[in-house]
């Protein structure tokens, strides 16, 4: 079966990231496309490898593109499609600054169901990461595409992955990973039980209420979740090639100008 697109798009990461690992050397020349799932945790792989050996696009349309992602847009460019690279700071109380980016090229929800949709799914999903991963960088990122008709917004840290979160506290067994994301999706914390439901919220809204598509990696495993698909779940463990040091959350969402309900959708536990 062929993997849906934001799996194919984690993968290409892994095999970039191998190869560096083998030979020291990422080798970006002939490559014409990516998207945020492939470029947020590349972009950090180098960043956290200073002086690594690595070779641009001859494309210069998708050289200045990562240039962009990474460093910042030109200052003078009124009108963007993408927010760049944006580092979220460690105090979730400053946080609300550092995601103006992300809510500007989606002029505050507009293209993703209306205001009200978009940043109570964001906002959930931000208060899981400052909630349990511990990260000491974290990065969001995302591409608005009108032609293809959807919105993909891309999330990573390097915290103590979800798996690790509930290893750390006192209510959960060992499980595989990829059992611990299952479970994290469907609502169970390692924090107090009346702050919502997270991640689980999140989830609902983008793939019920919005009807797009949810990919969470983490640790040694990986679930896929997709409006009116059948849900993936994959236990990475035996190739170690394809494991995350953090988490990474992806998410495309159908452009929808209207305005969505998401009344019935809040703090409701997802069902796997």
């Amino acid at each position: 079966m062929e993997n849906p697109a934001l799996i194919e798009s984690y993968l290409r990461f892994c095999a970039y990231r191998d190869k560096f690992l083998r030979e020291k050397h990422i080798n970006l020349e002939t490559d014409q496309w990516f998207y945020p799932t492939t470029l947020l945790p590349l972009a950090d792989f180098i960043k956290e490898h200073k002086g690594m050996k690595c070779t641009m696009p001859s494309n210069e349309v998708t050289k200045n593109y990562i240039a962009s992602i990474m460093d910042g847009p030109d200052p003078k460019a009124e009108s963007l499609s993408y927010c760049p690279m944006v580092s979220l700071p460690t105090q979730k109380d400053w946080a609300e600054n550092a995601l103006e980016p992300l809510y500007k090229v989606q002029d505050n929800g507009r293209y993703c169901g209306g205001e009200n949709a978009f940043k109570y799914m964001i906002g959930e999903l931000f208060d899981n990461i400052y909630q349990h991963s511990h990260f000491r960088h974290a990065f969001v990122t995302a591409q608005r595409y009108a032609n293809l008709g959807f919105t993909e917004i891309c999330v990573f840290d390097d915290g103590i992955t979800i798996p690790g979160s509930f290893e750390k506290s006192d209510k959960e067994t060992i499980r595989p990973d990829v059992q611990a994301i299952a479970q994290a999706l469907q609502g169970a914390t390692t924090k107090d039980e009346d702050r919502g439901f997270g991640l689980g919220t999140c989830t609902i809204i983008a793939t019920t209420a919005l009807k797009g598509k949810l990919m969470v990696v983490s640790g040694s495993g990986l679930v896929h979740l997709a409006h009116g698909q059948e849900h993936i779940f994959r236990d990475l463990s035996s190739d170690s090639k394809l494991h995350l040091h953090g988490t990474l959350v992806s998410l495309r969402i159908p452009i929808n100008e209207g305005k969505v309900d998401i009344t019935k959708y809040v703090e409701k536990k997802l069902v796997l």
